[in-house]
């Protein structure tokens, strides 16, 4: 029992960062045109637009890599030009992103929008609008131990399953498959587990059976050599997109320069990073050293990282997708979206109320190829 408890301590050592920058409220991306100078990265030219201060909001508490493609654009200057001054807001999950973003305590939140849509099919409408789809396919699935006994779907009737919290999309994702296997609500019970680390460690220790958890988490997981076995994947999921970058219908007619430049620099990232995903990775952990896992070597964590993203960066994907620009929404993909969240359409009205593709266009006016290129070439100094 000691040595078991001792293994789990060691292979969870490296979690410690995660578990302090919980309790640090958020973390700034550096920004500013002095920092990015400082760094040898481009530059706003003189007479550039001026730094407008957009505050985003990450749908889970942690700075993980995996999501680098959101803020390598600071690292190349590419939101300063458009004039945005990023910071990166980390919260305790979708719904709280959700929340903040309907607040106005932040400008843009990445949540998945189950909770704003299932806010409208209630009667409460809580202002918000995608501007831009970022995961065109859902990244959740179920994990089991190596030796796990379950095999299947099936197999899951009567277990236990940890998600993140009760405020994370994974709840969404369980009751999807609770539908699909005709199970009541006692015969998959779910138990809030926290992320990544505290999450497995649950799972080791018998708390819960399987856990359900976003690809990004698992990837930060099996990076440090914990090895799961994932079940497959229900028969709605290849329809689901995931994350969207939502903001208030207000912000958007008050600010759509911001809207436009802040989609830019993401696309852009988004382009960079499925390109040459271990560059991406590199340039997270040179912007927050303090994310490499404690008693792991620089090398070995990026190397962790990029092992476990092929399912993450397929997320990204739209090569099979109708429209091939990064970002874009398609009314078909948001009725399928309902249909998952086993909501009624005729309760949450026309589609086109929850997206706009007004800036995809302007998302996209970058040289793709160049970016390629960048990333397929770039040395990190």
């Amino acid at each position: 029992m000691k040595k078991s408890a001792m293994k789990m301590k060691k292979t969870f050592h490296a979690f410690e960062i995660v578990s302090l920058l919980l309790f640090a409220g958020y973390l700034v991306v550096p920004a500013t045109p002095l920092l990015a100078q400082e760094r040898g990265q481009p530059v706003p030219a003189s007479g550039a637009k001026p730094l407008t201060r957009v505050r985003f909001a990450l749908a889970n508490p942690i700075i993980n890599p995996g999501l680098s493609f959101v803020w390598i654009g600071s690292h190349f200057g590419w939101y300063q030009r458009e004039g945005i001054d990023l910071e990166i807001i980390r919260t305790q999950g979708p719904a709280d992103a959700t929340q903040r973003v309907a607040a106005g305590q932040v400008e843009f939140g990445l949540p998945p929008p189950a909770f704003y849509v299932a806010s409208v099919a209630s009667g409460q409408d809580l202002g918000l609008v995608s501007v831009y789809l970022l995961r065109r396919q859902q990244q959740y699935s179920f994990a089991v131990l190596q030796d796990s006994p379950i095999k299947a779907l099936k197999d899951l009737k009567g277990k236990k399953i940890g998600v993140s919290s009760l405020g994370d999309e994974g709840v969404t994702y369980v009751k999807a498959t609770r539908r699909e296997l005709k199970l009541v609500d006692s015969e998959l019970q779910m138990v809030p587990v926290g992320a990544a680390g505290a999450a497995t460690s649950s799972l080791q220790t018998g708390v819960v059976d399987v856990l359900a958890l976003p690809g990004v988490q698992y990837a930060l997981v099996e990076g440090l050599g914990v090895k799961l076995r994932h079940l497959p994947q229900p028969a709605f999921a290849e329809r689901v997109f995931g994350n969207e970058i939502v903001t208030r219908r207000d912000y958007v007619a008050k600010s759509p320069e911001v809207v436009k430049g802040l989609l830019k620099g993401f696309a852009m990232g988004s382009a960079f990073f499925v390109a040459n995903p271990k560059a991406a990775i590199e340039i997270s952990f040179k912007m927050f050293p303090e994310t490499v896992p404690k008693g792991m070597s620089l090398e070995e964590a990026v190397a962790g990282q990029v092992a476990a993203l092929p399912p993450n960066i397929a997320t990204l994907r739209f090569d099979n997708k109708p429209c091939k620009k990064w970002g874009c929404n398609s009314e078909e993909d948001w009725k399928a979206y309902i249909e998952y969240l086993g909501l009624d359409l005729s309760k949450t009205g026309d589609v086109k109320r929850f997206f706009t593709n007004e800036f995809i266009d302007y998302a996209n006016s970058f040289d793709q190829k160049a970016i390629q290129d960048l990333a397929r070439n770039f040395v990190l100094k």
